[in-house]
C-alpha cells in the first residue's frame, strides 16, 4: 500500500495538520490511500473549528499522485495550503416554539407546590413537550406517594423525562428558606386546592377555617417573596359553600398582593389532572365549582 508523505506550508500548526488528516482516515480508512492515488488533484477543504464559529480557518487539501517506486501502487503527496479567513454565514436563530396550557406557557419559569399525584404537573409537562422551566413540588414523601397512588410514579417519571426538576416533602408556607428555590424568581407559583389537612369531625366550623386560612397566608407570605418583578401567584380553589369562607382574596391583599383576575377552573381543560385528598387513599374528590384567582404583587 502506499505511504502518505507529508508536506506543510505557510507555517500551519502540526496539530491541526494531525487533526485534519487522522480526521480523514477514521472517515474512510480502507480507502484512504487508494482515494488519493486514484483521483490526484482533488481538493477537500476542512475547518479548523478552535476559531469563532462565524469565522473559521478553511485548509484546501491537494492531493498529487507520485510516480511509483518499486512494485508499489505508489506514493501520494499530501499538501496543505493555508487559504484567508472566510467570513461565514451566520446561521439563522431558531425561535423557540412556546406552547400553551391554559393560562400557563413553556416559556414560564414555572413552581408548583402541593402537588397530589403530580397528574396536574404531568399534564402541563406532555402539553409543553419541555418540562424544563418546571419545578413540581409535594409536601408528601417518596414513599407515602407510592404507597397512596397509583399514579404517581409514572407522573413522576414523565416530568422528570422531559427535564422537571421534582421534590418532595416541601413545606408551602416554608418554601423561601429552601436553598434549592430561593435562588430563583418564579413567572408562575401555582397551588392548586390548598388544604390545611382539618376535617369536620376533627374541630369546630370557625377553627378549621383558620387552619385553612393559616396554610395559605404562609404560602401567599413566601410565595410573594419567590415571584418575578412581573411574577404571578395562582391559586385555586373551590368557590361555594364553606370554601367561600376562607376569603382567599381579604388573605391575598393582607399580604400586599393584588387580584388580577378570577375564572372559572375545568379540571376537564387537563388532561389526566386528578384531584387528591391528600391524607391516603387514591381517591379524588369533587372539585366543581372551583376557580383560579391570579394575584401580583401590589
Amino acid at each position: 500500500m502506499g505511504q502518505v508523505i507529508s508536506t506543510i506550508l505557510n507555517d500551519i500548526p502540526r496539530t491541526t495538520y494531525s487533526d485534519d488528516i487522522s480526521s480523514l482516515r477514521q472517515q474512510n480508512p480502507r480507502s484512504f490511500l487508494d482515494s488519493f492515488a486514484e483521483d490526484p488533484g482533488t481538493i477537500i477543504v476542512e475547518e479548523d473549528s478552535r476559531l469563532p464559529c462565524q469565522e473559521e480557518r478553511k485548509f484546501v487539501v491537494l492531493k498529487e499522485k507520485v510516480p511509483p517506486i518499486g512494485g508499489d501502487f505508489g506514493k501520494v503527496k499530501v499538501v496543505l495550503r493555508k487559504v484567508d479567513f472566510i467570513e461565514r454565514p451566520r446561521k439563522p436563530k431558531v425561535e423557540e416554539i412556546i406552547r400553551r396550557k391554559g393560562p400557563y406557557t413553556s416559556s414560564q419559569k414555572m413552581l408548583l407546590v402541593g402537588e397530589g399525584d403530580f397528574s396536574f404537573s404531568a399534564c402541563l409537562a406532555v402539553s409543553f413537550g419541555s418540562a424544563a422551566n418546571m419545578v413540581s413540588t409535594s409536601l408528601d414523601s417518596m414513599e407515602f406517594l407510592f404507597k397512596n397512588y397509583k399514579q404517581a410514579m409514572g407522573n413522576i417519571l414523565q416530568l422528570k423525562t422531559r427535564g422537571c426538576t421534582v421534590m418532595h416533602e416541601v413545606d408551602a408556607t416554608q418554601m423561601a428558606s429552601c436553598h434549592s428555590l430561593n435562588t430563583i424568581k418564579f413567572d408562575r407559583i401555582i397551588f392548586n386546592f390548598p388544604h390545611a389537612g382539618v376535617f369536620r369531625r376533627d374541630a369546630p366550623r370557625d377553627a378549621q377555617i383558620r387552619e385553612h386560612q393559616k396554610l395559605i397566608r404562609g404560602f401567599l407570605k413566601n410565595a410573594k417573596k419567590m415571584i418575578a418583578a412581573d411574577g404571578q401567584i395562582h391559586i385555586t380553589h373551590k368557590s361555594n359553600g364553606f370554601f367561600r369562607e376562607w376569603a382567599i382574596e381579604m388573605l391575598a391583599a393582607n399580604e400586599g398582593l393584588r387580584l388580577i383576575q378570577a375564572f372559572l377552573f375545568n379540571y376537564r381543560d387537563y388532561e389526566g389532572y386528578s384531584t387528591k385528598f391528600g391524607f391516603g387513599g387514591d381517591g379524588s374528590f369533587n372539585c366543581d365549582p372551583s376557580k383560579t384567582y391570579i394575584f401580583a404583587s401590589a
